[in-house]
């Protein structure tokens, strides 16, 4: 059996990333919008991915602050990219640009 180095929480995190990237394309077709694969267009639904396992820590840590510590332990990286992202996505609603 392979042994995993990487926590649980970043496991995870990569996981959900590259998921996303088989899963919005395949949404893409079943609309019925144009499906050529960009590199941009990837790399935004992984980043996307990526997002959403902190996400879930973080709402998880309104439950228990245990929740919170032991993820931010874990993996800083990912939370400073959920962060960045997330703040991206809100200067871009404030200015208006999509």
């Amino acid at each position: 059996m392979i042994a995993l180095d990487g926590s649980p929480f970043e496991i995870a995190t990569i996981l959900v990333g590259m998921c996303a990237c088989c899963v919005r394309p395949l949404l893409r077709m079943r609309r019925r919008q144009h499906v050529r694969r960009q590199y941009r267009a990837i790399i935004a639904d992984f980043l996307n991915g990526l997002c959403i396992v902190p996400f879930l820590y973080l709402s998880g840590s309104v439950i228990s602050t245990t929740i919170l510590i032991e993820a931010i332990r874990s993996a800083r990286l990912f939370f400073a990219v959920g962060g960045l992202i997330g703040l991206v996505f809100i200067a871009r609603e404030l200015t208006g640009r999509r």
